[in-house]
């Protein structure tokens, strides 16, 4: 029976003992973790959020289910739709900007101003 190691480097350092002991114990599975997108991993996370909580709403009152269920489904729908092209660069476009950013720039750019 093979068992299936997976070990997490943590180590700056390019081809030390961490890095050599990752990269060749399981290659394949090496490859697999850096081909994941965080981007992706990020969107999954979300969809099931929705779709928890509509399994939350059935389990805690039939009622509500019904009455919040379509409203979630067509969030969930709308978010899926919304976000299936997105990619590493269109999420940093979209972040920079939007209107929380700039927000954010200011008021560092007058902190970095009050403190010089």
């Amino acid at each position: 029976m093979s068992k299936k190691v997976l070990i997490l480097l943590g180590s700056p350092r390019k081809n030390g003992n961490s890095d050599i002991l990752c990269t060749r114990v399981n290659p394949d599975i090496t490859l697999k973790m850096q081909q994941l997108v965080f981007v992706k991993i990020d969107r999954f996370f979300s969809i099931y959020e929705k779709f928890q909580q509509c399994i939350l709403d059935l389990s805690v009152s039939q009622k509500t289910h019904y009455r919040d269920y379509y409203t979630i489904i067509t969030e969930l729908e709308e978010y899926i739709d919304s976000t299936k092209v997105w990619s590493l660069e269109s999420k940093k476009q979209k972040i920079l900007s939007s209107k929380k950013y700039h927000r954010y720039q200011k008021q560092k750019n007058l902190h970095n101003q009050n403190t010089d």
